[in-house]
């Protein structure tokens, strides 16, 4: 009789234990969910599933890879308690900030680059240096722009 009991005991013990591993992965589980809705619903293409494909795969990231890092940034504000909701201002301002500094390094470097290529022998390295140049036109218009308001 006291097998019995222990056997009783340890069932409902052992499905405690399930139920609070299933509640303390409970955010994985919606995450797990999606993704495979995703990988189900999604179109196929030449036998080949067009989600899993690695381009859309880094896709996927880089889009949510902005949303995220603001997430975990406001996340620190309000667990610091300093609740601030201007999130939209600071991001056009380090969006400004990083054209102007793209501005800055990015475009003398590349004209560097095209002056020094003048002193090497290889053809494609001097057409691809000279080339990159007028490429940088829309960004140096649009950080214009930015800086303007």
């Amino acid at each position: 009789m006291n097998g019995m009991t222990e056997a009783a005991v340890e069932l409902p013990n052992r499905r405690r234990e399930i139920v609070n591993l299933i509640f303390r992965f409970q955010s994985y589980f919606g995450l797990i969910i999606v993704f495979s809705l995703a990988i189900f619903i999604s179109p196929i293409r030449n036998d080949a599933n067009l989600f899993l494909k690695p381009n859309n795969l880094l896709n996927i990231i880089l889009y949510a890879s902005e949303t995220g890092v603001l997430a975990v940034g406001m996340t620190l504000v309000i667990l610091v308690a300093g609740i601030d909701l201007s999130v939209g201002s600071v991001m056009a301002l380090v969006g400004c900030a990083a054209g102007v500094l793209l501005l800055l390094g990015v475009y003398p470097g590349n004209v560097k680059m095209a002056v020094d290529s003048t002193k090497t022998r290889n053809t494609g390295f001097k057409v691809a240096s000279f080339a990159r140049l007028p490429m940088q036109l829309p960004m140096i218009r649009a950080a214009l722009r930015a800086a303007r308001g």
